[in-house]
């Protein structure tokens, strides 16, 4: 392999990275500001906790979405789509006015999160195949496991120097920087020739997409 064939493998595989990294960012990073989020929307301990909640219903929602669509019309369009509505609902996080408002832009940022997990799973099958399949499915995995734990690390180092809207900033920006990133380094990795009508693709069973069959093939 080429160095430029070489580098461009590695962009491929740490812009994967980042797109499976954003969804548990998004849920544990802020995790250390609920109480000052709180005492600034006046919530209650059980709206806080359902800011949680409307983010992973958000991330489990979005799986459903993007599968069909990014099968359908291909992964580059639906993960930019996606990756923008990430964009807009972190920004929108950081001024919501009171908790239910908070409430629905997390459901959203979470819609929005689930994107680039899904196509990133997506585009490992596509270009990939046999022991490298399984070898990059397990690093995603991976990732997916440790950044729950370091989120948190991350958004009490930001609360150093800002307040919890400023993490939200935070995840802003990462959501805005990873389109122009992809578009660079995310080539498209699923040709018009193995798309499918959006119909045909909600009816198969079980609504899987495709990176959802590839890891089920990979099993024993």
């Amino acid at each position: 392999m080429s160095n430029d064939a070489a580098g461009r493998q590695t962009r491929f595989i740490v812009l994967l990275a980042a797109l499976v990294a954003l969804g548990p960012l998004s849920i544990d990073g802020y995790l250390p500001g609920l109480p000052d989020l709180a005492g600034d929307l006046r919530a209650s301990a059980a709206a806080t906790q359902l800011t949680i909640t409307a983010c992973l219903a958000g991330l489990a929602i979005g799986q459903l979405i993007a599968g069909p669509l990014s099968d359908t019309y291909g992964r580059r369009r639906p993960l930019l789509a996606g990756l923008a509505l990430y964009t807009i609902a972190s920004a929108l996080c950081a001024v919501a006015p009171d908790v239910r408002t908070f409430v629905g832009l997390r459901l959203v940022q979470g819609i929005g999160g689930a994107f680039g997990i899904v196509i990133a799973n997506a585009m490992v099958r596509d270009r990939t195949s046999g022991t490298r399949t399984a070898r990059l499915f397990s690093a995603l995995i991976l990732i997916t496991g440790l950044a729950p734990v370091f989120a948190p690390v991350l958004g009490g180092q930001l609360l150093r120097v800002t307040a919890w809207p400023g993490i939200f900033v935070a995840l802003a920006v990462l959501g805005a920087v990873m389109p122009a990133a992809s578009a660079a380094g995310l080539p498209e990795t699923r040709s018009s020739a193995s798309r499918q009508p959006l119909p045909a693709v909600v009816g198969q069973q079980p609504s899987l997409s495709s990176a959802q069959r590839s890891r089920r093939s990979l099993l024993p």
